[in-house]
């Protein structure tokens, strides 16, 4: 399926793409594809974010992100070269968002007591995005 751009002489699709410099350690990837949680670098700085598709424009290939502010405060699209990815897993860290998303922060116990156990997002990179 092509998506349109504004730009008409770039092209949007879904196709993977391959990652260069992505770890496969643990749960890594090397091929990037709609709905992965990616981290790059960039500008000396650490970025993460969800792959959207993949960008052709002037014969340059990108991958088109939807990147997350640094304090989770917004999201914004950012075409990204595909070699400044460190590492592209399945799914996004769920359990670990849902960690810091929680209401209520009542009982500094309760708190300890999740971590002592630890917050990771194994379960999420175990669990397929259609719930299998």
């Amino acid at each position: 399926m092509t998506i349109t751009t504004t730009r008409a002489d770039c092209t949007r699709d879904n196709n993977l793409v391959y990652l260069p410099n992505a770890s496969t350690l643990g749960f890594g990837l090397r091929k990037a594809k709609r709905g992965n949680w990616v981290q790059w670098e960039s500008d000396n700085g650490h970025h993460v974010g969800r792959v959207i598709g993949r960008v052709v424009c002037e014969g340059k290939v990108y991958i088109e992100v939807a990147k997350a502010a640094l304090d989770f405060s917004s999201a914004y699209v950012r075409w990204i070269d595909p070699a400044m990815v460190r590492e592209c897993r399945e799914n996004p860290p769920r359990r670990v968002f849902e960690f810091f998303a929680a209401t209520t922060w009542d009982n500094p116990e309760d708190i300890h007591a999740a971590l002592a156990y630890g917050v990771s997002d194994l379960h999420d990179q175990l669990t397929r995005e259609n719930g299998t």
